[in-house]
């Protein structure tokens, strides 16, 4: 019976072996064969019957077969896998080098049969498939972390390309095909290339493995520890922006982080983006290298002069500086100071003399034009600290001499509590008449005696710089809204 997906078939008919195609067949009995020895030498005999006549269809080399440790195995340097049972059939599975073209060889009654599968037929690719499978369990036998490879390959995708390194694929990661960065991995690698690779992970039960094609040579970080020191200034360009900060690439395989922190002096940066773009040329100085984990932290404003070092010398005590609002916090406003990449504080007690704010906003807007006067500078904290009221006087000042006990002046009525008014004697400097204080009968409300804006004259009862307070008795109230 022939079978269909076979193209040759060999019978031993006569004195001599020929190779017959088509459905003609020659049978002649052969002696009982005693050894595998003794089927070896025929099995070389048909060989070189079908070395000679195979058609070019079937692509092989010569094939030289020998008896070795009881196995028969071919003299080629290509091993090849083989299952010998003589007195059924012994089935001959070449692992690579003829691309898993199988030789089947049977002895049935008597007739010594070989059969050549078509090359792309069923019994072709079942023929390579277990061949690979056999190869495939060779392998990893002896695979380890770090062996080196040379394969080919057979499949590229957008994450990375499989490679068949003899027997199997494996993945090598877009990140592992080169030390620089690769936007597409058809332009490292190609179909059919050959290629180095080492084995950088592996699983032998999931029998998956994990290749890189950049390991296989020689690495940046073998010489970063002299060019990339704390303190070295290089130059890069930026390939990537983060919420934390920018990626700058110094060459192929060496990138660092530039925290946000340090793109810049003075103005807080929130995002990168404020100061570089992809792809800018910046000079950076190196703050950190970790050569265990390859990383490197990086510095663009210590590149330049540092505005803080000369801070107390530039700013001294008592020095008026112009300036604008770049942020308000519960605590005070920031102001960035004309000139400069310095940010001075302003904290929320130093916004005026007279006016209690319990925010900023409440008195201020960021854009908003300032003038300030400094009242401290720490160049170690980077911290200056400046003040808006003090840019004028303190109408507290001297109080006591100017408005000593007994001393009869014209005021105002600002604010009306039930306690008592405060009467405003000159701009910013207020003082509370008491309700006890009001008249010669009992005053229980200090509205049923005065209205806010109301003309008065009192009397100075006591006033103290230290404390901010003044005590006034009323003597005479002229009711506005008879004006």
């Amino acid at each position: 019976r022939r079978t269909p997906e076979f193209l040759y078939e060999i019978d031993d008919g006569g004195s001599q072996l020929d190779l017959l195609v088509g459905d003609h067949r020659e049978s002649l009995a052969l002696p009982e064969l005693e050894s595998v020895a003794e089927l070896t030498g025929v099995i070389r005999d048909v060989a070189q019957v079908l070395d000679r006549r195979l058609d070019e269809e079937v692509e092989r080399p010569p094939i030289e077969y020998a008896l070795m440790n009881g196995m028969l195995e071919t003299l080629d340097p290509h091993s090849v896998y083989i299952e010998p049972d003589y007195y059924k059939e012994m089935s001959i599975q070449n692992r690579g080098h003829f691309g898993g073209l199988g030789i089947t060889i049977g002895i049935r009654d008597g007739r010594l049969t070989i059969l050549y599968p078509l090359k792309d037929t069923p019994a072709w690719r079942a023929g390579l498939k277990a061949a690979r499978v056999v190869q495939k369990r060779e392998l990893f036998k002896t695979l380890a972390e770090g062996q080196t490879f040379t394969g080919t390959v057979t499949n590229i995708t957008d994450f990375g390309a499989f490679v068949d390194i003899g027997g199997t694929e494996g993945l090598v990661h877009k990140g592992d095909l080169a030390w620089g960065r690769v936007e597409k991995v058809s332009d490292v690698v190609k179909l059919n290339q050959e290629v180095t690779v080492v084995v950088t992970r592996f699983e032998r039960a999931a029998e998956k493995i994990s290749l890189s094609l950049k390991k296989a040579g020689p690495s940046p970080w073998d010489h970063a520890a002299l060019r990339y020191a704390e303190g070295n200034r290089v130059t890069g360009r930026v390939v990537g922006l983060l919420d934390f900060g920018a990626v700058v690439e110094m060459e192929a395989g060496i990138q660092g982080l530039v925290h946000v922190s340090e793109l810049r002096w003075g103005k807080r940066v929130h995002k990168p983006e404020e100061v570089v773009s992809l792809g800018d040329e910046v000079e950076v100085e190196v703050i950190g290298l970790d050569m265990d984990k390859q990383k490197l932290s990086l510095s663009m404003k210590r590149v330049e002069e540092n505005p803080w070092s000369t801070l107390d010398k530039k700013y001294p005590f008592a020095t008026i500086v112009t300036g604008v609002v770049t942020r308000l916090e519960e605590f005070g406003a920031f102001v960035k100071i004309d000139g400069d990449e310095v940010e001075g504080m302003v904290h929320v007690s130093e916004l005026s003399w007279t006016e209690r704010h319990n925010h900023p906003r409440e008195c201020l807007s960021v854009g908003d034009p300032v003038t300030a006067i400094v009242i401290s500078s720490d160049v170690a904290r980077q911290r200056l600290a400046l003040s808006i009221k003090k840019t004028e006087p303190d109408p507290w000042w001297d109080v006591e001499e100017r408005y000593p006990q007994g001393k009869v002046c014209p005021a105002r009525i600002v604010r009306i509590k039930d306690f008592g008014a405060f009467a405003e004697l000159e701009t910013g400097l207020e003082g509370l008449i008491h309700v006890s204080n009001m008249g010669e009968y009992r005053v229980s409300r200090a509205q049923d005696v005065v209205n806010t804006g109301d003309q008065v004259t009192v009397e100075v009862l006591e006033a103290s710089e230290e404390d901010r307070r003044i005590g006034l008795k009323l003597l005479q109230a002229n009711d506005a809204s008879n004006d």
